[in-house]
């Protein structure tokens, strides 16, 4: 939630944010249905970790699927479960209720939203879906946010293991001398 929180500070529009999992936002918007303007708390529900709920005013269910699925970097159909399409103050969200990280652009396509011509795709992902978004995308920025996982492993804080691991250290096993001979 803060990357989309981010983009809402800034102002930015014509962009899109996905994919978020949070099963309640979405059970809301079927029962709301299509069309339905309401006002949600995404996000922020799961732990301490997750970080702070977003509360959002007039937000617009643009659309949406009772098991949402996308094809996988091998051609497998993933399902990320019920999903809702929404829209709020220039931005499209999508919310899906069963956890999965955005792969391919078919889990946006899949319930009808186009992301390629989006000023600016903002993704909940390791970098699973570079192969695929990179087609489309001028530039691909990689952000470590605050939040249950960290991709910044030299900073993890270790209880039972000694510092003498990469890429905190270039070459933990000392095998550097042995490749070179």
């Amino acid at each position: 939630m803060y990357l989309l929180r981010s983009f809402m500070e800034f102002g930015a529009t014509d962009c899109v944010f996905g994919a978020v999992y949070d099963p309640v936002v979405v059970k809301t918007c079927i029962e709301a249905g299509r069309g339905a303007i309401l006002p949600l708390r995404i996000g922020g529900k799961i732990g301490l970790s997750s970080g702070l709920p977003l509360d959002l005013d007039k937000v617009e269910v643009r659309e949406i699927s009772s098991d949402l699925r996308q094809v996988g970097l091998d051609g497998t159909s993933i399902s990320a479960g019920a999903a809702a399409w929404l829209y709020v103050d220039g931005i499209d969200v999508l919310v899906i209720s069963e956890r999965s990280q955005v792969y391919t652009e078919s889990l946006f396509l899949n319930i009808g939203l186009d992301v390629s011509g989006k000023r600016l795709i903002g993704l909940k992902s390791g970098r699973h879906f570079e192969a695929d978004f990179s087609k489309f995308s001028e530039k691909i920025f990689y952000v470590a946010t605050p939040g249950a996982l960290d991709m910044n492993f030299r900073d993890f804080q270790f209880r039972e293991r000694d510092e003498d691991f990469y890429p905190r250290v270039l070459d933990p096993l000392g095998l550097d001398h042995v490749i070179e001979n």
